[in-house]
């Protein structure tokens, strides 16, 4: 099987556009379509003969190879070829694991339909944008300051569900070490108060488990 080489980035340009009006025309299969193709054409291998690997070869140096040639190449230098793996989507911070792609003058990105948090911007290719995603972090102070809350924060492990305190607050001392811990999920609660004559009120308080290394690390060391 004989390879034309093409202009891959043109290519992927030319995509890129089409997805670009599908979104437009709100066509989310076709903009999907799309996307797998361009996903597929990231992960294809570069056809080009290594120049050490041909040598004493009739392949001239830097020639596209076809894909026989590249596998019968690889397995001379002692490689194996892997087609590369799509990362998939990692579940937002809420929990939830459903996305939405929107398109800027920065390129691309996604953010969560449940909780509208959104994930960075890539222009490389719809792959980086989930490695990206995957790759937000958040901690106790970054949601703390982000969201410049005024109700109660209750933060818990993720190792046991202990709750490590009712109300955060990053000015004091003992939750200093606390405010450096990832946050692994959030939700809210409500708590109903009762005020005398005056009738009830409702508290939403925001609760976050965090990474829970710290707890696992202490029940290790009581065991050991």
């Amino acid at each position: 099987m004989a390879v034309r080489p093409i202009n891959a980035i043109r290519f992927e340009e030319i995509l890129e556009q089409w997805k670009k009006d599908c979104l437009e025309d709100n066509d989310i299969q076709g903009a999907e379509i799309i996307s797998d193709v361009i996903l597929q054409l990231d992960d294809m291998p570069t056809l080009t003969q290594p120049n050490e690997g041909a040598k004493g070869k009739n392949v001239p140096a830097n020639e596209p190879l076809t894909l026989e040639e590249l596998k019968a190449e690889a397995k001379r230098q002692g490689y194996k070829l892997i087609k590369a793996k799509r990362p998939r989507f990692e579940p937002c911070l809420c929990g939830h694991n459903d996305h939405q792609w929107v398109s800027g003058p920065e390129g691309w990105a996604v953010y969560c339909k449940h909780c509208g948090l959104y994930g960075p911007w890539a222009k490389k290719s719809h792959n980086a944008v989930i490695v990206a995603w995957n790759a937000m972090s958040m901690t106790v102070n970054e949601l703390y300051s982000e969201i410049g809350i005024q109700s109660p924060m209750k933060i818990l492990s993720s190792y046991n569900g202990k709750v490590l305190c009712y109300n955060f607050s990053p000015e004091k001392e003992k939750h200093q070490a606390l405010g450096k811990r990832k946050i692994l999920d959030i939700w809210a609660e409500i708590k109903v108060n009762k005020c005398g004559g005056y009738g009830n009120y409702a508290d939403v308080i925001l609760c976050a488990y965090v990474d829970g290394a710290p707890e696992w690390e202490g029940v290790q060391d009581e065991v050991n």
